[in-house]
This record gives structure tokens, sequence and C-alpha cells, in this order.
């Protein structure tokens, strides 16, 4: 069940998260590449919502290397 916090989301920050849902774990670069098909968008702001979703609670982020790789804390459904 979708919960308020995620009422509470921009398009981009749900368009991201789907796409996290869907992937199990997304690095920035490769949420960039997903959203940026779609919307004329910088990687910097993708690392910015993804950051959001992390600060929200909606996501885990790990470090990988030099990167971070976010994977959700909760289901879609």
């Amino acid at each position: 069940i979708i919960d308020d916090s995620l009422q509470q989301l921009g398009p981009l920050e749900l368009q991201i998260l789907q796409y996290v849902w869907r992937h199990g774990e997304s690095t920035v670069k490769e949420a960039y590449e997903e959203v940026v098909q779609r919307r004329d968008i910088s990687h910097k702001t993708v690392q910015s919502a993804l950051k959001r979703l992390y600060d929200k609670q909606l996501l885990h982020r790990s470090k990988v290397g030099r990167a971070y790789a976010y994977s959700p804390r909760k289901d879609q459904t």
C-alpha cells in the first residue's frame, strides 16, 4: 500500500523511485540514463532527487567505489 509519504513526492522523485523499485538498485548514473530519455534534466538534479528520497527514508544508500547505490526501503505494494 502506498502511504502518505509517497503522496508528498514530486513527479521526478516518483519517477526515480519507480525506476529503483523496478530495478532493485540504482546508481545516480543509471537513474539519470533512464530519466534523461523522458526529461531534459541534469545529472546533478537526479543526484539531488535520489538524496532527497534517501533523506525521506524511502531509499537505502550504500557506497560503491566513489559513488552511491540506492535501493528501496519499502516495497512498491
